[in-house]
Formats: C-alpha cells, structure tokens, sequence
C-alpha cells in the first residue's frame, strides 16, 4: 500500500479486510506519510503544510501501530 491508507475513510476496517486476503506468512507494507518523520520535523513543518485535504488521515508512528 503505497500513499493509499490515509485516503482510506476506515483504515482498520480496511486493514482488517486486507489480512482476510493474506495467505499464510505473507505481509502488508505500508507506505505513507509519518507526522513524526524527520524530515517535517527539520522543515519545522506540521502535516498540514505538506498533505493535500485529501488525505483523511495524517499518520505517526504510534497511530499506525494501534490500527496494525
């Protein structure tokens, strides 16, 4: 999932669904935009700056792990 669960209404339901799909021993990688990351730190920007209003929600790493 490259840039898409932060555009997804319910990222639990949606995650919960993708596991369903999963064989055994397989992972789901997850690539999106972490609030926490370095680099807006560095910016001293906040999400908000650098996230289009379409993006329903803004993640860190905290947030991802509890909807994992």
């Amino acid at each position: 999932m490259f840039d898409v669960i932060e555009h997804v209404p319910n990222p639990g339901e949606y995650l919960q669904k993708c596991h369903k799909l999963l064989k055994k021993n397989s992972i789901i990688l997850i690539f999106t935009l972490n609030s926490d990351s370095f680099g807006l730190d560095k910016l001293k920007l906040d999400s908000t700056h650098v996230c289009p209003p379409d993006h329903i929600y803004i993640f860190n790493n905290s947030s991802l792990s509890k909807i994992a």
